[in-house]
């Protein structure tokens, strides 16, 4: 796996040297792409592409592919002291309407997508907690659970990393 980012990035920020911007996780030709869930000291769900976390990565990861025709994202289920979490992933639509990804016994998966660039909504769900129905894209998470927005994006290789 080779791992590049969209800017230069210094070891003590998640921003652009030159213009301070923040940067974003760039993989080539990666299916699937896997993703792990992690809680932060602070509380909040934070996405691992490896050892690359997202929320100090603009919270946003992009799949270049070249060799391959489509990809797919999967979130896998983790681990908190011993907890299970399950991943359940929404992407967020155009009218911001959401569609649940599949479902299996240990993860949530997008499906192969082949041109795709969207939020999606991922909530992470202690055992004894109900899943939510539908998550609000933006605000609080449903009682019990952790909950975390990011941008993803498959797309050919010359493409723009984000619209």
């Amino acid at each position: 796996m080779r791992l590049t980012r969209t800017n230069y990035k210094d070891n003590s920020s998640s921003t652009n040297k030159r213009n301070d911007q923040p940067v974003t996780i760039n993989i080539f030709d990666i299916h699937p792409v896997e993703l792990d869930g992690a809680i932060l000291s602070s509380g909040d769900l934070d996405l691992l592409h490896g050892s690359n976390s997202l929320s100090t990565n603009d919270d946003k990861l992009f799949d270049k592919i070249d060799v391959l025709n489509e990809a797919e994202f999967v979130i896998a289920d983790f681990d908190v002291n011993g907890t299970t979490h399950q991943a359940h992933v929404w992407t967020v639509n155009d009218d911001g309407s959401l569609t649940k990804w599949g479902r299996g016994s240990v993860d949530s998966s997008s499906g192969l997508q082949s041109d795709f660039e969207r939020d999606i909504v991922v909530v992470g769900v202690p055992p004894g907690v109900g899943v939510p129905t539908a998550p609000a894209p933006t605000g609080p998470p449903a009682p019990g659970t952790t909950q975390k927005k990011i941008r993803v994006k498959i797309g050919k290789r010359g493409s723009l990393p984000f619209q």
